[in-house]
């Protein structure tokens, strides 16, 4: 990554092993200052652990959501690996606040396999969507993607989405969106069948349609019609954006949403679940009424507590 810090100059910052990094301590400028500072501080054994401690569970993977410096922990500088030590890995998820950006290597990685299918488990409750999602992952899939009843009821009335939801039956609680990926049709029906019966020997679903071609971007503009439809919600109480991008370890994710109910079943609320389960990450958004004075106190109050909770469970905010 090549930056221009706030003295003006261009930097360039790569990875740099342990001789390289005493060399770097030993610079005149901008540079020198940073890697003079990370060593104060990353240093001191009790800051480390500190670090660890109040940073997200490594298995997230959605968790660059401000300043890792516990990923330049494990390296041959500060710890026993070894592994370069990399300021890229804090620059990624600063969002320009260090500097600007203006030269970037990427690594690149494989394109999917041709062949790709999704299946849409349709779960009787909400509630079960979190442990079905454990049971999908064991299958090795490329994506899992949930929606709730409340967005698949507003979509019964959008005129534009009615088509795409050819493959809804019933009145399910949530249908979690599955997409495997393979080098044959055989290999994907194979893996697909795997996890529908493992689906059924928990009891998890009744209805598991499989979606090919190009019936699959139907599914897809439905799941991502789920934030739009949810203003035609009638009244004035609409889900709102509160709890957003919050990432769990998905082991935890049942546990969690569990003390997630109960907050939110404590103000008498109801709310909307969806997007990357998959992930462990989820967009929760509480049914209030902004123009109610006692429903702003509430959003600043949920605000807290489900940040309070992330954090019990380790997650990203």
């Amino acid at each position: 990554v090549k930056m221009l810090l706030d003295d003006g100059n261009e930097y360039e910052f790569a990875p740099v092993s342990k001789v390289e990094f005493q060399e770097k301590l030993k610079l005149k400028n901008r540079e020198g200052d940073i890697y003079r500072k990370l060593f104060e501080i990353l240093s001191v054994p009790e800051n480390r652990e500190e670090i660890i401690c109040q940073s997200p569970d490594p298995s997230i993977k959605r968790r660059n959501t401000g300043y890792a410096l516990d990923l330049l922990i494990d390296n041959e500088v500060f710890g026993s690996c070894h592994r370069p030590l990399n300021l890229c890995q804090l620059i990624a998820g600063s969002e320009g606040t260090f500097g600007l950006i203006t030269e970037i290597k990427l690594n690149l990685v494989p394109l999917p396999p041709p062949e790709k299918a999704l299946v849409c488990v349709h779960l009787h409750k909400r509630e079960d969507a979190f442990k079905a999602n454990l049971i999908a992952l064991q299958h090795k899939p490329g994506a899992v993607e949930l929606m709730d009843n409340l967005i698949l009821e507003c979509t019964k009335g959008n005129i534009e989405q009615q088509k795409n939801r050819f493959f809804i039956q019933g009145d399910p609680g949530a249908i979690l969106i599955v997409e495997f990926w393979g080098e044959s049709r055989e290999e994907v029906d194979a893996t697909i069948n795997a996890m529908v019966n493992n689906m059924r020997t928990y009891d998890y679903g009744y209805h598991y349609p499989i979606i090919r071609n190009g019936d699959m971007a139907k599914v897809w503009a439905l799941r991502k019609a789920g934030l739009g439809v949810l203003s035609n919600i009638v009244g004035d109480a609409k889900p709102v954006s509160l709890v957003e991008d919050t990432a769990i370890p998905v082991e935890k994710l049942p546990d969690y949403m569990d003390e997630f109910a109960v907050i939110i079943a404590s103000h008498n609320l109801d709310c909307v679940y969806h997007a990357h389960i998959g992930s462990g990450e989820l967009h929760l958004r509480p049914v209030l009424n902004l123009k109610d004075a006692d429903d702003v106190e509430l959003f600043r109050v949920i605000a807290f507590e489900v940040a309070h909770l992330v954090k019990k469970y380790r997650g990203s905010l």
